[in-house]
């Protein structure tokens, strides 16, 4: 009973943290959702963004490396027929992270959005020619 308290009371104090909380196949587990995002979308071997794709229609060896990616960036073991997260766990665990940052995205202040764009300061007379020649007379 005490230790259900604990670790209700612990999993509490990690939520208002913002650390991105999953399960690992035996249990919790949580990370600074920045840096998992550094790994993830900085990893010398795999490039997230053109290999996804690839991944989720299940071409290999991309499909491959981009589940060996998610369990390296998330410290979790893939499935071995006793433990870890199958391919379908791992692929889920992807998209519950960047939900997550989506939602951190949206709900935060610290400049994880980008903002609008300002005005360039330039009036409609002042604005460059659409044509680069028209104010070169001596252009030959």
């Amino acid at each position: 009973m005490f230790q259900w308290i604990s670790q209700f009371l612990e999993r509490r104090r990690l939520a208002k943290r913002a650390l991105f909380a999953y399960h690992d196949g035996t249990r919790r587990r949580y990370g600074d959702p920045f840096a998992l995002f550094r790994v993830l979308y900085n990893d010398p071997q795999v490039n997230v963004a053109t290999t996804l794709d690839f991944a989720e229609q299940g071409h290999e060896p991309e499909a491959t490396e981009f589940l060996n990616l998610i369990a390296r960036t998330f410290g979790v073991q893939r499935w071995d027929g006793r433990v870890g997260l199958t391919d379908w766990e791992l692929m889920a665990l992807f998209g519950a992270f960047t939900n997550y940052l989506d939602g951190l995205k949206k709900n935060s202040s610290l400049g994880l959005t980008s903002s609008k764009p300002t005005d360039s300061g330039l009036s409609i007379s002042e604005a460059p020619p659409e044509d680069p020649t028209s104010s070169c007379s001596d252009c030959g």
